[in-house]
Order: structure tokens, then C-alpha cells, then sequence
């Protein structure tokens, strides 16, 4: 099984970011704000998703940041967007997902706890840390998360 982290804030640096999540949850899919073409190692990795892969909706602004977010957790089922996606977003590359788990109240880790930094701000990432991300992303699948009020 494949593990990726991605970015749902379009944006960047000086500009006002826009979340996108609760569109990429209401229309079975995750795609990246660059168009296709602009970031052609990010769209290698995209086109390299296999069907079955998790992905981790991540919250991290820069690698200096204390805590890593994880917003939700979704299964890659088909290798491009699903077609009223791709009418609005003609442009972009991306997977459709199925989104299993939401927290409304994202879950906090300690960064240093999970090697999260570097290329972890990256809009798109294969996860690679077997000794802790993994085991805890795993976790987190097999909970029922209950924010606190």
C-alpha cells in the first residue's frame, strides 16, 4: 500500500490561500492547483498514484512549523478526475478519491515526532517513513476520531 501527502489550500507564498477540501471531499477527487505542465515532477508523481493508494490530506506551511495537520484520509480509485472535475478544471491534474475519514477539527502531530519538514511542505509526496508516518497513518484508519468540543 502507497501513502501520499497532499496540499488542499491553493495559493502560495503572498497570496490569499483558498481550501479546497470540502470541494475535493463533495466531488470524489484531489487535484493540484498548478495546471498541468507547470510542475512537471509534481505531475509525474500524480501519474504514478496507483489505484489503492491513500492519501493524506496534510495542513503544513513550512518545514520551521511545530505541528503537522491531518485533515482526512481518502483511497485513490481512479487514476484521473472524475468528469464533472475535469468540465470545471480542465486543466489540472489529479486522482479521484474516495474520502473515508474527515475530521472536522484536523489532528495535530508534533513534527519532530514524525520527521515531518523539507520536501513535506511540497504539494504532492509519496510518504516514505515506515517508522513512524506510516504505522500512525494506519492508526488513524483503524480510529474513530471524535474532535473535542
Amino acid at each position: 500500500m502507497n501513502f501520499y501527502g497532499v496540499g488542499v489550500q491553493f495559493g502560495g507564498a503572498g497570496k490569499e490561500p483558498i481550501d479546497m477540501f470540502d470541494y475535493f471531499r463533495e466531488n470524489t477527487c484531489w487535484f493540484m492547483g498548478f495546471d498541468t505542465g507547470v510542475k512537471p515532477d509534481l505531475d509525474r508523481i500524480i501519474n504514478d498514484i496507483p489505484i489503492g493508494s491513500i492519501i493524506v490530506a496534510k495542513s503544513y506551511a513550512t518545514y520551521k512549523m511545530q505541528n503537522y495537520y491531518i485533515r482526512g484520509l481518502g483511497i485513490v480509485t481512479e487514476k484521473e478526475l472524475p468528469d464533472k472535475v475535469k468540465r470545471t478544471y480542465p486543466n489540472k491534474n489529479g486522482v479521484t478519491v474516495i474520502w473515508f475519514k474527515y475530521f472536522p477539527k484536523e489532528i495535530s502531530l508534533l513534527s519532530k515526532d514524525y520527521k515531518r519538514g523539507t520536501f513535506h511542505t511540497s504539494t504532492i509526496f509519496c510518504e516514505n517513513n515506515k517508522e513512524t508516518m506510516i504505522p500512525k497513518i494506519k492508526e488513524i484508519m483503524n480510529f474513530d476520531y471524535k474532535p473535542e468540543v
